[in-house]
């Protein structure tokens, strides 16, 4: 996240619009993600996708990315977990898919490495080297956690195999038990640290899981 982060704030976007577009267009998400919301990046420029009209979620979409983009960036400045709920999404009827309106909640938990957890695994007594230029770990952890989808920058014999039908596939053996407890780590690493309230300049910006899971279980015994 921290070239995507330094593609948007370089200088050059000079408005939150413009911040949003580059934002985008860095594809932090993938286009899946954004179709949800009626946009695909489409560089320069953001523009509704006519195409995928019947795949949109979410009213409000441009205003609600904006408002992820905009506290996803905090969290990053702030070392902390980049996990975010947007709240009282209004979902559009759809009767394509035969959905009724609605207004729900999505929390958004980003798996991209987060500098503070680099730094810490970095410092600790093991053969894991943050690169602070790069953003990422040396080799031969500089894929983790962010594992290629299948069928990205396919190479055989590297981290993917041939499925059915001769489809990339990610090949799981390809990758250490190092590779794959760090991962893990960055996961638990994420859920101890967002498990109370991020509260950043008194704004809670994220209510906490504790927060959600309780809740979700006193809603269940209702």
């Amino acid at each position: 996240y921290s070239q995507i982060y330094a593609k948007v704030h370089d200088g050059s976007h000079t408005s939150e619009e413009a911040r949003l577009n580059a934002w985008l267009t860095a594809d932090p998400f993938g286009q899946a993600f954004y179709a949800l919301f009626g946009y695909i990046a489409d560089s320069p420029v953001m523009i509704e996708n006519a195409s995928r009209m019947i795949s949109v979620v979410f009213a409000d979409g441009r205003a609600r990315l904006t408002e992820l983009m905009t506290n996803l960036d905090r969290l990053y400045e702030a070392g902390k977990p980049m996990v975010y709920t947007l709240k009282d999404l209004h979902v559009i009827e759809n009767p394509f898919w035969g959905v009724e309106p609605h207004v729900c909640d999505l929390t958004i938990i980003n798996y991209y490495l987060i500098p503070a957890f680099g730094r810490a695994v970095g410092a600790a007594d093991n053969p894991v080297v943050y690169n602070e230029t790069t953003g990422r770990f040396d080799k031969p952890y500089d894929n983790v956690p962010e594992l290629q989808i299948a069928g990205e920058n396919f190479k055989p014999g590297s981290f993917f195999k041939r499925g059915p039908c001769g489809v990339p596939e990610l090949n799981l053996t390809a990758y250490t038990t190092g590779q794959i407890n760090l991962t893990s780590y960055l996961a638990t690493w994420t859920i101890n640290e967002a498990w109370e309230p991020i509260v950043l300049d008194r704004d809670t910006v994220f209510e906490g899981f504790a927060a959600i899971f309780s809740r979700g279980i006193h809603e269940e015994l209702q």
